[in-house]
Parts: structure tokens; sequence; C-alpha cells
């Protein structure tokens, strides 16, 4: 081999070595963070450090198993990509913050009382998770089932597969289940043995559009175990959950339900 040949090949080992050292302290550099949960996110950063900082929404990661959960919350709040429903996801963390401080300063404070503590639930070991909904109900399988009552009734029933045969889980929901005219799943969440469905009714007629309820119905007594009505007459439902909390909330007062107890 020549000299000039040799010395060619060191040179091009050199220059190759020097670019990969430069990747690597680029690479190093710019990371400003280690993948992380957008559960963690929303516990770790402000949203100004989110908007003013994208390369941020970089540090988010999202599992298979949270794609569904993921998806589903980016239809609600209306996110155009990944990066647009992340940022809508703090700005809805805020509204929920500031809701909650503004009813704190609303209260009567004026009598002097001895501190208690925070009265909210300890997170157990499982979280909300997030199902599917479509116009034939709950789940790929139909765990729920929205159908007609049959054709000498009114209204649709929400069916569930018992042992003793399919029940109307509505019935134990509505006084009048001929009453309720149209029916719809907006979400449902599984908890332990627990589900929640968020359902609304045409029960009301015009004077209010849209009447919602939250329920629990528990696999193992095969009953609903609570159930309350959402705040507010308008259509549009959102819900968000966050490890052991659900909030619920249309043009009203936020809902919130904690360990899949209503």
């Amino acid at each position: 081999m020549s000299i000039k040949k040799l010395t060619t090949i060191i040179i091009a080992i050199v220059v190759m070595t020097v670019v990969s050292t430069i990747l690597v302290y680029k690479y190093a550099t710019t990371s400003k963070c280690s993948p992380m949960s957008l559960e963690k996110a929303l516990d770790t950063f402000s949203t100004a450090q989110i908007k003013n900082d994208p390369d941020l929404i970089k540090c988010i990661s999202v599992t298979k198993k949270e794609e569904a959960e993921f998806l589903q919350l980016q239809t609600f709040l209306g996110g155009t990509d990944f990066n647009d429903t992340v940022i809508k996801a703090f700005e809805l963390r805020d509204a929920a913050k500031n809701f909650e401080e503004s009813s704190v300063e609303k209260s009567d404070l004026k009598v002097p009382q001895s501190p208690q503590k925070e009265t909210t639930p300890a997170a157990p070991t499982v979280s909300y998770e997030a199902l599917y909904v479509s116009d034939e109900g709950v789940g790929y399988d139909q765990i729920f089932a929205l159908e007609n009552r049959g054709e000498d009734t009114m209204g649709q029933a929400i069916n569930y597969q018992s042992k003793a045969g399919r029940i109307n889980v509505m019935e134990q929901v509505v006084e009048d289940v001929e009453a309720t005219g149209y029916v719809q799943i907006n979400y449902a969440y599984k908890f332990a043995d627990q589900y929640v469905l968020i359902v609304s009714t045409g029960e009301h007629g015009n004077s209010c559009p849209a009447t919602t309820y939250a329920f629990s119905y528990d696999t193992k007594s095969e009953s609903v175990t609570g159930k309350t009505e959402i705040d507010g007459c308008s259509e549009n439902v959102q819900a968000f959950a966050e490890g052991n909390k659900l909030t619920v909330k249309k043009d009203g007062k936020a809902t919130t339900i904690y360990n899949g107890k209503v």
C-alpha cells in the first residue's frame, strides 16, 4: 500500500471519529430530560415551560397500552396533533386548579376552624383505564351494549350480560326508562372491578337538551353502586382521568370521582 493511500485512510478515520463525537455531544447536551408519562409531566412542568420550550414535549412518551386513552383525550380536547394535545392537557389542568382555588376563596371562612387534613382518598395501586366507546356500546366486545328496548317501547337500553341474563342498567339510574328519549354513552372507564359510565339522555326535552349522569357499576354484585347527575344542560361533556381521580364537567360545576366510587 502506498504512503499516500495510507494517509488518506488515516484522515478519513480521524474525521469520522470527530463527527461521531460531535453528534454524541450534541445529543447529550440537547436532551433535557428522560422519557416520562403525560401524568408525570403534568406534575413536573408548568404550562409556560411547555409552551416556551417545545423540546420539553419530546420528553413525554406514550406507551402502546396508553395509546387508546391518549387518542380519546385528543378527541375531546380537540387536539390537532400530539404537541397540541399535550398543551391543551396542561391548560385543562390549570383550569381545574383555578376552579378549585376560586371555590375555596368563595367559601365562608369567617369562623376560625382547626386545620384539617386533606380528604382526598389515597391513590391505590390501580388507575382509571379509558375504554373504547362507540354508537354500539362500550369496549370492542360491547361489555355494555347500547340497544333499542323493543318495538312497542320508547327509549334505549344499556344492556349488561349478567349471570341472570341481560339487564338494562339504566333502570337503576333514571326514574323512567321510557322517558329518556335518546341515550348516549359519552365516556366509559374501568377501575378494578368497577365500571364508571358517563351517559347523557334527552329526558327533559328542549328545557335541558342533555341530562348527564355518572354512575358506577360493580361486576361482582352486578348492580349500579352509585350515581350522580352532572351539573349543566350542555350537550358538550368533558372527562379527564388522572391516576385514581376522574373529573367530569359540562357548563356547570365539575364533578370529581375517586377510585371508581360515585
